[in-house]
């Protein structure tokens, strides 16, 4: 029963993560202009999600790939300001 959720909310993690770069796709196609942090997002949601799976001792490979694609979802978020 353990691992049958443990499967679920990574599934659905990775669903919510599709969802939110599909929509970041669409508007970015719109608005060519704005820069955003995803490859900072990815380094650090990967190092921060290598850290937690090995503080749980689970497979760091599942935590680093999971923690890049929050990371990105993040950094997507996170927009870059001109310098002018």
């Amino acid at each position: 029963m353990n691992e049958l959720l443990f499967n679920l909310v990574t599934f659905a993690a990775i669903a919510v993560c599709i969802v939110v770069l599909i929509v970041s796709a669409i508007t970015r196609r719109r608005n060519d202009k704005a820069k955003d942090c995803m490859a900072e997002g990815m380094a650090i949601g990967m190092y921060l999600g290598g850290s937690i799976a090995t503080a749980l001792h689970t497979e760091i490979a599942i935590g680093a790939s999971l923690g890049m694609l929050l990371g990105e979802i993040v950094g997507i978020l996170i927009k870059k300001e001109e310098n002018k």
